[in-house]
């Protein structure tokens, strides 16, 4: 949503002010925010969002900031700042050519090519930060399904070790309630990663390796997860 406001804000003062070499430095600027987002939103902004409307996390959490986080911001300015400028480069052009041509189809093929280039910039973003939180959370939610749809069940041992089914054995019927599942920690090289997950008032702490789900164990210093419409109301 961030980026979209200000793409659109980039997009329509370069087009707006009808300077070649103006609209090029509005581009760069906002290929620049959105490595800055990248950042930002995980590593700055989740924690205290966490430790405001779920103040019980706050001991819990540990964010620290990634391992070569320099090397993460020139990756990406360059994996993003290219396709960003490149739209950049052609919008004027682009603008030009629709004002000038009576076919409708142009417009279409413009948004086309320009929204190919955001995608690219927006999949390298995604690839870079948000791949690593993402891959652990589909681990263990593939490893509870697969204990749920297998319990009870005899399964063989090979499939057992490849799914990792013993790291769930002990959670028992646990695994059939619904649940949330929350990042608490992880470490700076993005290595180990620790979650809470709430199964319906109990709690599970599973931490994962390389996104490989190492442990899962039912958690007694439950967290008390206050939401923060809750909290003003008891005040």
């Amino acid at each position: 949503m961030i980026s979209c406001l200000f793409g659109s804000l980039v997009g329509w003062g370069s087009a707006k002010i009808a300077k070649s070499w103006i609209a090029l430095i509005l581009w760069i600027v906002f290929s620049l925010i959105l490595v800055w987002l990248i950042i930002w939103l995980p590593f700055v902004s989740t924690p205290y969002l966490l430790e405001v409307f779920q103040p019980g996390l706050k001991g819990w959490l540990n964010y620290p900031m990634v391992a070569h986080v320099n090397q993460l911001k020139i990756i990406g300015i360059i994996v993003i700042t290219i396709p960003v400028f490149l739209c950049g480069l052609v919008e004027p052009h682009i603008i030009e050519t629709v004002m000038m041509s009576s076919y409708k189809g142009s417009m279409l093929v413009i948004v086309l090519a320009c929204g190919l280039l955001m995608g690219a910039a927006g999949s390298a973003g995604d690839d870079l930060v948000n791949k690593q939180f993402r891959e652990p959370v589909r681990a263990l939610e593939n490893l509870f399904q697969f204990a749920r749809e297998t319990q009870n069940k005899e399964v063989d041992e090979l499939v057992k070790r490849r799914m990792r089914l013993a790291v769930v054995t002990d959670l028992g019927e646990i695994l059939t309630k619904s649940h949330k599942l929350t990042l608490v920690a992880f470490d700076a090289p993005l290595a180990q990663m620790d979650f809470l997950i709430d199964f319906e008032g109990t709690w599970v702490k599973c931490t994962t390796v390389y996104s490989q789900p190492i442990i899962c164990e039912q958690v007694f210093r439950r967290p008390v997860v206050i939401s923060a419409v809750n909290r003003y109301a008891m005040n």
